[in-house]
């Protein structure tokens, strides 16, 4: 029997259907890549030469340093010194920059429509330097630039694995990361332009300097986000009075903020404490308040939190005592008023480093009705032997009749 005329011929739409496909199109499958692998695609024909312009999505990461040997580290002789790579790529601000540069390229005359504003420009560095603050402020203008509803993100984060972050996005990322023995990371200042974006909506700055504007003004800002900023309280509270939208405030290990005040313009929605033990007193309008969360000491109650408007209507609160565990009778009562703050909450989070030990003392951490409280997670180390844990969930359901999930 002929095979070849056994087989149906193919139609005539069978063959490189993606190719065929429009560059917008084969830009956003190209963006769930990292930009080196979608940048891979221009080498498949000259087809896909000026796909990556329509790309929407930019990672760029970095590759971490070798660490040095310990026996060469203290050697000066020219012959201790690792020769030179001839084939070692270009710094990695060059392939940034190119990358961005790539997406403004055109063809001739039958050129393709500007490409898609950017939702996304991530780029995780291994080598933060202080010259290179100048090209940072480069990536930042354009990206900010590029969209009209946009997301900033201008982290250092200096948690356990040292790194630090710089993104200005619908998620734009900037990461440094840096190991133990070398020096300490240069302070970047963020570029005044943020400031003024009136088409920001979401803003995350950490382990960089603020200095914001005397008159900050961000009237679509949404979301913010502070860690480990070392800017004073009064500079805080000076980018907060320029964003009358904001709904979600995050600050996190801003030890020289030991105040903040709230009243008079935005109404938040979310107010998130973390780690910022130097802060003393809080005063916001609560009238839309919605969630909080608090990570820290036990802070002194009567003081700490001071809610305009009533915390009626929060719905979600988490508590996480770090530290040593609240154990004495002031840390007990101070616990306890914190708590009777949101009585009306539907769902609440407690977590400590030593579950429950403290509600085996006569101080009645739970003594208000949490009668609203339908979901409760409550986390810690459980100690061996410690019949306070089964007596602490004991008065925890006591005080919470209509609990439906623990």
């Amino acid at each position: 029997m002929d095979r070849s005329q056994s087989q149906p011929e193919p139609s005539a739409g069978v063959g490189d259907r993606l190719s065929k496909l429009e560059d917008r199109v084969l830009g956003n499958i190209l963006s769930f890549l990292p930009a080196k692998e979608a940048a891979r695609g221009a080498l498949l024909s000259s087809r896909w030469r000026h796909v990556f312009a329509a790309v929407h999505t930019v990672f760029l990461e970095e590759p971490e340093s070798p660490i040095p040997d310990d026996d060469e580290r203290g050697c000066d002789s020219p012959s201790c010194r690792p020769q030179a790579d001839p084939n070692a790529l270009p710094p990695f601000t060059r392939l940034v920059s190119a990358a961005i540069i790539a997406r403004q390229r055109r063809r001739g005359a039958a050129a393709p429509p500007p490409p898609p504003p950017p939702r996304a420009l991530r780029v995780a560095m291994e080598d933060y330097r202080g010259g290179d603050s100048s090209t940072v402020d480069q990536w930042v203008s354009y990206a900010v630039q590029q969209r009209r509803r946009s997301t900033a993100d201008v982290r250092s984060e200096s948690d356990s694995d040292n790194s630090s972050a710089f993104s200005t996005d619908d998620e734009r990322d900037f990461h440094h990361r840096r190991l133990p023995w070398q020096w300490v990371q240069p302070e970047y200042s963020v570029p005044r332009l943020l400031f003024s974006c009136a088409e920001l909506r979401s803003l995350s700055l950490g382990s960089c300097r603020l200095a914001p504007t005397a008159t900050a003004s961000l009237p679509s800002l949404v979301t913010l986000l502070l860690s480990h900023v070392p800017d004073p309280g009064a500079d805080v509270e000076r980018l907060v009075a320029g964003c009358p939208r904001l709904a979600d405030l995050t600050l996190e290990a801003c030890d020289a903020v030991t105040a903040l005040t709230v009243v008079g313009g935005a109404r938040l929605r979310r107010l998130a404490l973390r780690c910022c033990h130097k802060l003393a007193t809080v005063a916001i309008d609560s009238s839309e308040l919605q969630a909080f969360e608090y990570r820290g000491a036990v802070p002194d109650a009567s003081s700490f939190l001071t809610m305009h408007g009533g915390s009626g209507r929060v719905a979600c609160c988490k508590v996480d005592i770090c530290g040593a565990e609240a154990t004495s009778e002031e840390e007990l009562v101070n616990l306890r008023q914190l708590l009777q703050l949101f009585v009306n909450a539907k769902h609440l989070h407690l977590e400590s480093a030593r579950l429950g030990s403290g509600f085996g003392k006569d101080v009645p951490t739970w003594s208000a009705s949490f009668s609203s409280l339908r979901h409760l997670e409550v986390r810690g180390c459980l100690p061996d032997h410690d019949a306070g844990v089964i007596d602490a969930m004991n008065r925890i359901l006591e005080h919470a009749p209509n609990l439906e999930a623990l």
